[in-house]
C-alpha cells in the first residue's frame, strides 16, 4: 500500500504535474530488450557455427528474454539467467566439486526466487491496495526491504557464480594468452554484478515513497539493464566460434590484399625488367649496326 502524500508533496507533484519519464524508460527497455535478443541470438549462431546442438544452457537463456514483460518476472528472467550459466559450468567443468556447487546455487536461486515472486505479487492483502491509497485495511509489507534483502541475496550469489570458474581455469592446461582469454570472458560476469550494486542505491527510498509510478522508474530502468548484462555475461564464452570466424576473415582479407600488393609489385618489376631487356637490345642493335 503507498503512503499518503504531504500537503508539501501534492503541491510539488502540481507543480511538476507536465514532467515524464516515459522517454527514459521506453528507451531503456528498447535498448536493453533489442540487446538481449542479439545476445542470444548469436549464441544459437555460435552453436551452429561449430555444429553443436543447442544445450539446456542455451534455452534457460532463452526463456531469460521474458524480463520484458514485468516486475513479477523480473525474478524469475533474473533466475533463467543464472541457471544458464551454472548449467554451462556443469557442461565446461565436469568436476564433482563445481557440479555440486553449481547445483547448490542453482537451488538457493530457485527457493529465492519462488519467495520473491511470491511475495512481489502477495505484498499487499488485498492485492488492489497495492496501487489503490484508498483501502485503508490492506495490509502490506515493506516493499523497501524486500527489494533491499533481494538485492542483497542477488549480488552473494552473482558473487558466488563471478568466484567459480576461477580455479577450474587456473588449472587448465592452456596457453598464457589463452587461458587469459577465457578467465577474462567468465569474469564478465562482474558487470552484472556491479549493476546489482548500483540498484541497491535506489531500492533504500523505495518503502516510503508516494508515488510508485515516479520513484521506481530509476530502478526498474537498471533492473532491465542488470538482466541485459547478465544475459551478455552469459552468452560472451559461448561466441568463440564467431570470434574465430572474424578474426579468420580478417587474416584472409589482409592475406588477400598483401597477395594483390605483391603481384602488383612483382607485374612492375617485371614490366622494368623487360623495358631494361628492351634498351640493351635496342643498344646491342644499334652498335652493330654501326659496325656494319
Amino acid at each position: 500500500m503507498i503512503n499518503l502524500p504531504s500537503p508539501a508533496q501534492i503541491a510539488w507533484m502540481k507543480e511538476h504535474v507536465d514532467d515524464t519519464r516515459v522517454p527514459g524508460m521506453i528507451a531503456v527497455t528498447s535498448i536493453c530488450g533489442v540487446a538481449s535478443i542479439i545476445f542470444v541470438s548469436l549464441r544459437f549462431i555460435a552453436r551452429r557455427m561449430a555444429r553443436v546442438k543447442p544445450q539446456l544452457n542455451d534455452w534457460l537463456l532463452l526463456v531469460a528474454l521474458i524480463h520484458i514483460a514485468g516486475e513479477v518476472l523480473y525474478c524469475v528472467s533474473l533466475a533463467f539467467v543464472k541457471f544458464g550459466i551454472l548449467s554451462l559450468y556443469i557442461v565446461i567443468f565436469p568436476g564433482k566439486k563445481i557440479r555440486w556447487t553449481a547445483i547448490a546455487v542453482g537451488t538457493f536461486v530457485a527457493l529465492w526466487t519462488l519467495a520473491a515472486s511470491l511475495v512481489t505479487i502477495f505484498q499487499c492483502v488485498p492485492i488492489e491496495s497495492i496501487w489503490d491509497p484508498a483501502m485503508h485495511d490492506g495490509n502490506c509489507v515493506n516493499f523497501g526491504v524486500l527489494a533491499l534483502v533481494h538485492n542483497i541475496c542477488n549480488i552473494v550469489t552473482d558473487l558466488a557464480i563471478f568466484v567459480m570458474p576461477i580455479p577450474p581455469v587456473l588449472k587448465l592446461k592452456l596457453p598464457r594468452e589463452r587461458k587469459i582469454y577465457v578467465l577474462l570472458s567468465f569474469l564478465l560476469g562482474a558487470s552484472a554484478c556491479v549493476v546489482s550494486v548500483v540498484r541497491t542505491a535506489y531500492t533504500l527510498d523505495i518503502g516510503s515513497t508516494v508515488d510508485n509510478s515516479w520513484d521506481m522508474v530509476p530502478g526498474a530502468n537498471i533492473s532491465i539493464a542488470e538482466i541485459m548484462a547478465g544475459i551478455l555475461a552469459a552468452c560472451i564464452p559461448t561466441y568463440g566460434p564467431l570470434v574465430h570466424y572474424i578474426s579468420g576473415k580478417r587474416r584472409a582479407t589482409r592475406d588477400k590484399l598483401q597477395y594483390k600488393s605483391a603481384s602488383r609489385l612483382t607485374s612492375q618489376e617485371s614490366h622494368e625488367l623487360a623495358l631494361r631487356r628492351g634498351d640493351a637490345y635496342k643498344s646491342a642493335h644499334s652498335e652493330v649496326s654501326t659496325k656494319w
